[in-house]
């Protein structure tokens, strides 16, 4: 994969670090089964490539989505203009990506992190659904707000690194997220 690339579009320019992070998740719940074929009886996992350092470090994502025959090309390219935040130079959209089914409704859910967006950085999270992910559900999280502690201050780097996890509490119980952004 190359952007620029016929498949892949874009410009390709110097430092746009286009696969600095990349992050593979069910966002539409898609499953092939088959009782004929087990090679076939696979979930048909999405690729999300970030170029933070895109349009001078305002940054971009880009989804490929999965299917039984692979990797479909030509997913939309978000920025965070798409998600009703500004795109700025050094915002870094996608320096950071995970994904996980956050708030456990079957669907993986795409969490990117853009630590030079605003004063002290933003976190995104896009929730999965029926049919992929589901922009107009974004939950934009900063410091001081949603229920995060701090002061949002210049520098912080908020959304440097993101990660999910399920923690389960002992035998048997069940998983819990984290964060439930909705």
């Amino acid at each position: 994969m190359r952007q620029g690339s016929f498949e892949i579009g874009g410009e390709p320019e110097e430092s746009d670090r286009f696969g600095q992070a990349l992050v593979f998740g069910n966002f539409n719940g898609a499953r092939r089964e088959s009782e004929i074929d087990a090679y076939a009886d696979r979930s048909c996992y999405d690729l999300v490539v970030a170029a933070p350092k895109e349009d001078e470090g305002a940054g971009e994502i880009q989804l490929f989505r999965g299917s039984p025959q692979g990797l479909s090309y030509g997913g939309p390219v978000l920025h965070l203009d798409e998600l009703g935040l500004s795109s700025d130079p050094g915002d870094g959209f996608g320096v950071a990506l995970s994904a996980g089914d956050l708030d456990q409704d079957g669907f993986d859910d795409l969490i990117i992190g853009a630590p030079g967006d605003a004063v002290g950085g933003t976190v995104v999270v896009i929730p999965g659904s029926e049919l992929g992910l589901n922009l107009e559900r974004a939950a934009v999280l900063k410091q001081g707000e949603a229920g995060f502690g701090g002061v949002d201050e210049r520098g912080d780097q908020f959304g440097f690194a993101v990660s999910w996890t399920i923690l389960g509490l002992g035998s048997g119980d069940t998983a819990q997220a984290i964060l439930e952004p909705r």
